[in-house]
């Protein structure tokens, strides 16, 4: 009977690290090159909330450029590749606000 709740008890902490795992797994979406072709920006929720991150165009480890409390739902590159408009939903609401 000892043997059985031990690995009951590793099935359950094997399951536990699994869905932790899983829950980790990030997306990204909306990439966008920068007019100057050097940067790629994208929305991820690597951080918890999405937020917008950039990457070199030639690779690299991706750089977060928005830090808010607010999900990012949209971004786009300025014509001199200089900012990045983001419009936010306040409160993770459905009331969007463009941040220029």
């Amino acid at each position: 009977m000892a043997g059985q709740t031990e690995q009951q008890a590793n099935q359950k902490k094997n399951l536990v690290a699994a869905v932790a795992r899983m829950a980790r797994v990030g997306s990204a979406v909306s990439p966008r090159f920068s007019p100057d072709g050097k940067w790629v920006s994208f929305i991820s929720n690597m951080s918890g909330a999405p937020q917008v991150w950039i990457v070199p165009s030639e690779g690299g480890y991706p750089r977060m450029v928005t830090n808010g409390d607010d999900p990012v739902t949209e971004q786009q590159w300025s014509p001199a590749s200089d900012w990045i408009a983001v419009t936010i939903a306040p409160g993770g609401g459905l009331t969007p606000k463009s941040m220029w």
